[in-house]
């Protein structure tokens, strides 16, 4: 293998003959940078552009629950932000790459990497527009201290009073920066959305089009792919560590397992937009092609140059029309349509669902899920682009290995539906207020008294003092005092559960490799660009978009208790876990199943392909002989 690499590697070296072989900008063409004149080079570059946007697309996920604290949203809502990453990119992936493979490539991947960096820098200071933050040790404002005693026993409680002097006087201009707060989040990931649209089309076409040995595509895609899967771990670990800072850089006695607590979302945004930038400035000393191209690929390159903007725009739909008459690829497409719903779906909420089902702190869930997804998914790509490599497999080969992986994931996944917890009890909802305290019309804020009882709020407990987050003089507590927060259950399931997701993420990610391979082998040269930019299209549009929506819609369907602030609903503050568990695993393991029927079907058709094309070679190569 070493050899092969090494050969491969050499001959593109010798191709430093003319402008479009020779490494670096208009300004630099320093000698040193012509090591970068080499595919495995540029699939690491390439790969680090991809892990630090990948970076900064997940990283949203791991705050959603801190998002929607900090700026008032409903699942909902948050999952129409996530959406409009993808709205940005349906609406330009098509454009891109077929225009796209018409310049230099690597430049045209490092200016969108740039683009994509800026958007998350920009995402950063929509932190000042929300004045929500962590209480601090000296903050004894009227608008705290009323915000505390209005969830302790009061005997007679003026309801308007209280959303006076919560410091509501200003509630509209809070309101409105919520709103430019939401509007601009969706704008900034609609930009992310463009920023990423040359990605998956032209860099995973420049790869191909530059290994002498399309046998070795795989391995090459697998380096690239493998870097990529790190980008997730950063994102949800840092993601984790980030939540435990307070979002305004204060002191502060609450900790970070107090449902109100809203860490520092923003650092991230900030810090993975700027190594965003930083990524792509490489990719612009890489020469526009490595392996140098034949008369076939020069004269298709003169022709680009030749055809004007309108016969350009006509080619699109009679390329689309072309490659959707492949049964192959529009049936492996819609295999990933489905595949992907559950999972984008799963991992777009996946600390949420985490944290509420096993009942622990965001942050924590962050690094679990990061921790998680780091070895996993990186070995899990990186084998299954080995296997392809190794064992030279074909399409029928991959479609094979496929179908194996879905048939183990629908296994695993079908355990989920055991490893959750029930829900837990919650003292006096609904019922009559103790020693005659007025609790009703009270918002939802958990609190345990130290022995397994969860009381719906510190007024159903009979509280009637609070000292440093701790209710004291509870009459309904056994000790007298209350912690905020819903008791822990003992729930035994959590580690099983990750053990299931670990070896689900390994399974799950072997399939990556083999489904390009699948998608390359079934194109003709001239299409594979285009192919793939319709491929990014169509999951934009059918799964990228809708699904965080819909999970988002699922999520708020099983929302028991909403927190409100003088009639305003922000976001919810108690889930029925056991309806959260059964849904979402059920939509899961009912789109796995349709992938794995579809693969079946994809299997015979590829197969019959195969073999009409090896029997009309065959008769050819006798037409041939008998004319000799």
């Amino acid at each position: 293998m070493t050899k092969s690499i090494k050969d491969e590697n050499n001959s593109a070296t010798n191709h430093i003959t003319n402008n479009e072989g020779v490494c670096g900008t208009r300004f630099s063409q320093q000698t040193c940078l012509q090591k970068c004149h080499n595919i495995t080079v540029y699939s690491v570059m390439y790969g680090l552009t991809v892990l630090m946007t990948n970076a900064l697309t997940v990283y949203i996920s791991s705050q959603i629950t801190t998002l929607e604290r900090q700026f008032d949203l409903s699942s909902s809502q948050s999952g129409f932000i996530l959406s409009c990453n993808d709205i940005g990119f349906t609406l330009t992936v098509l454009f891109v790459s077929h225009f796209g493979i018409r310049f230099h490539i690597p430049r045209v991947l490092s200016l969108f990497t740039i683009i994509y960096g800026l958007s998350g820098v920009s995402t950063s200071f929509l932190r000042f527009l929300s004045d929500h933050g962590i209480p601090s040790d000296d903050d004894n404002s009227i608008s705290q201290r009323n915000k505390t005693s209005n969830l302790l026993c009061i005997i007679n409680r003026n309801t308007t009073l209280d959303c006076i002097t919560e410091g509501h006087e200003d509630s509209s201009g809070s309101i409105y920066r919520m709103k430019v707060a939401f509007i601009l989040l969706c704008i900034f990931m609609g930009i992310q959305g463009l920023g990423k649209a040359p990605r998956s089309s032209l860099g995973t076409f420049y790869i191909d089009s530059n290994v002498p040995d399309k046998t070795r595509t795989g391995f090459y895609l697998g380096i690239s792919s493998t870097m990529a899967l790190f980008g997730p771990f950063l994102a949800i670990t840092l993601g984790g560590v980030f939540g435990k800072i307070p979002v305004d850089l204060k002191e502060t006695t609450m900790e970070p397992t107090d449902p109100r607590w809203i860490g520092a979302w923003w650092i991230g945004f900030l810090l993975f937009g700027v190594l965003g930038i930083a990524s792509g400035l490489p990719l612009l000393c890489c020469p526009r092609n490595i392996v140098p191209a034949d008369n076939t690929d020069k004269e298709k390159q003169k022709n680009f140059g030749d055809n004007s903007c309108c016969s350009v725009l006509k080619d699109i739909p009679i390329a689309i029309f072309r490659i959707l008459r492949r049964p192959v690829y529009s049936l492996t497409i819609l295999g990933l349509v489905f595949q992907l719903f559950g999972l984008i779906g799963g991992l777009s909420f996946g600390p949420k669902y985490t944290e509420n089902q096993f009942n622990i702190p965001t942050w924590k869930a962050n690094i679990i899920l990061g921790a998680e997804k780091l070895v996993t998914a990186t070995l899990g790509t990186f084998l299954g682009g080995y296997l392809t490599s190794r064992l030279k497999l074909h399409r029928q080969g991959c479609i094979r290995m496929c179908l194996v992986i879905s048939a183990i994931c629908i296994s695993l996944n079908s355990l989920n539906f055991i490893f959750g917890c029930e829900n837990p009890e919650i003292i006096d909802k609904g019922n009559s207020s103790p020693q005659g305290c007025q609790c009703e019309g009270l918002q939802f804020m958990a609190v345990c008294d130290g022995i397994g009882k969860t009381f719906y709020s510190p007024c159903h407990a009979g509280c009637t003092s609070m000292i440093s987050n701790i209710y004291s003089s509870c009459s309904e507590a056994a000790n007298g005092t209350v912690t905020i927060g819903i008791c822990q259950s003992n729930c035994p399931y959590l580690i099983p559960y990750v053990v299931v997701e670990v070896l689900l993420t390994f399974v799950g990610t072997m399939s990556v490799i083999p489904v390009s391979l699948i998608i390359l082998r079934s194109l003709e040269d001239q299409d594979k660009s285009i192919a793939f930019g319709m491929q990014s299209f169509i999951l934009s549009l059918t799964v990228f978009i809708p699904a965080p929506i819909v999970f988002g819609y699922l999520f708020d369907s099983v929302c028991k208790e909403w927190s409100t602030s003088c009639g305003t609903k922000g976001a919810c503050a108690l889930y029925d876990i056991e309806a959260m568990r059964y849904t979402l695993n059920s939509v899961e393991v009912g789109v796995r199943l349709i992938v794995f029927v579809l693969y079946i079907f994809i299997f015979h058709i590829a197969k019959r392909d195969d073999s009409k094309k090896k029997n009309s070679e065959n008769g050819h190569g006798m037409n041939k002989t008998t004319v000799i």
